[in-house]
């Protein structure tokens, strides 16, 4: 009875222990984590004071005759790459 107990105080002393080990590393982490969005932070509000970051428009959406006057020179290009294969 006694060899039972001990080896269950054993493994839960173990058990803690890697518990404890992974609180350690889970916190250093976080300490490391902080320290970055701290530093974004600071980048963020400097890029506000200085007028913030030009806005681009959005893309163009193309027609469908643009589309289709692009696929014979697509073609070509295709299919003089399968000849440069086949060499």
């Amino acid at each position: 009875m006694n060899m039972i107990l001990i080896l269950g105080l054993g493994l839960l002393a173990l058990f803690l222990t890697i518990l404890m080990v992974l609180f350690l590393v889970i916190a250093r982490n976080l300490k490391a984590m902080a320290a970055a969005v701290e530093h974004a932070t600071t980048l963020v509000q400097t890029v506000e004071q200085q007028g913030g970051l030009p806005m681009a428009a959005p893309a163009r959406k193309r027609t469908m005759k643009e589309i289709f006057s692009v696929l014979p020179s697509l073609l070509k290009r295709a299919d003089s790459l399968n000849k440069a294969d086949k060499h």
